[in-house]
Formats: C-alpha cells, sequence, structure tokens
C-alpha cells in the first residue's frame, strides 16, 4: 500500500479512500477482475471498505490483526463481508 514499508510517504497515504481508489486502479493495470486478499492491521480497514465498495471484484478476505475497524458507519456493514465466507458456520460469529 502507498504510504507504507518502503514506498514513498504522501500526505494521502492514511486516507482510506485514497487507497481504495489506487487498490481498484492497480488491480485494473494488471488485468486482475477478482481477487482474494490477505491483508494486514490498516489494510484490513481498506480491504474491507474495497470489497463492499466492489463486491463483484473480491473473492475472499483474510483479516490479519484487523486495526481502524472501529468506524460506526462501517460496523453497521460490517455483516455484508460474511458473504466472502466460504464457511458460514465457521465464520457465523462475524
Amino acid at each position: 500500500m502507498l504510504g507504507f514499508g518502503k514506498s514513498v510517504k504522501t500526505e494521502l497515504s492514511h486516507f482510506i479512500l485514497y487507497q481504495i481508489a489506487f487498490v481498484n486502479r492497480f488491480l485494473e493495470k494488471l488485468v486482475i477482475d477478482e481477487s482474494y486478499n490477505v491483508v494486514h492491521t490498516f489494510g484490513t480497514s481498506v480491504a474491507s471498505k474495497y470489497a463492499l465498495n466492489f463486491s463483484d471484484r473480491v473473492k475472499g478476505l483474510i483479516l490479519v490483526g484487523p486495526a481502524g475497524i472501529r468506524d460506526e458507519k462501517f460496523e453497521d456493514k460490517c455483516f455484508l463481508l460474511r458473504g466472502f465466507s466460504n464457511d458460514k458456520k465457521k465464520y457465523n460469529s462475524f
């Protein structure tokens, strides 16, 4: 993700909408129509919101150490991510 790791830091790096737009454009450039996404900490918030906005492009999510999923507007939609689970019984506590 932009602004993390060894990538160039920008003032926009921590804006989730900017990161979502970057991920979408990145996948378009690589001609990846559907993907499984494994994300960590801040990336979990970006990937989850990306999945809600582009559900036709996300086949699955693995959220490791979710951080930033405390936004009340997002928590109200959290149940929508259940559709990304193959085993509904296993992840029913979501």
